[in-house]
């Protein structure tokens, strides 16, 4: 449970709060990210449409204004299988606007042994 006092809080509604991502993208649509939130529902919820209306007006403040702010915004579905828990948040991503021209993707965890003589 995140509260005000966490290096994550960034700040909350009444319904969902916004944190930083503990483990943040480093590379979104082939550009550096400068910054990664994510919008988090207090009540667990598997996906957007389980919102209560009045959450779902305040998540839509939010984007807005985040999107506003130059923040990229992205869900993973319900079913996704990336996810840890299945539980709905949103992320925002702003990226600091230059293309990377090299990109290693890794769909398994990579390790090399480097040994000195």
């Amino acid at each position: 449970n995140i509260t005000k006092d966490d290096q994550q809080y960034v700040e909350e509604t009444v319904f969902l709060k916004v944190i930083r991502n503990i483990f943040p993208y480093s590379i979104w649509d082939g550009q550096g990210v400068q910054d990664h939130l994510m919008i988090i529902p207090k009540e667990h919820t598997d996906k957007l449409g389980s919102l209560p209306a009045a959450a779902s007006v305040e998540y839509i403040n939010l984007i807005d204004r985040y999107e506003a702010q130059g923040y990229n915004i992205y869900a993973r579905a319900p079913g996704s299988t990336v996810k840890s828990i299945v539980h709905q948040h949103t992320h925002l991503i702003r990226l600091d606007g230059r293309e990377r021209r090299f990109i290693l993707l890794l769909r398994k965890p990579f390790y090399m042994r480097l040994s000195r003589k």
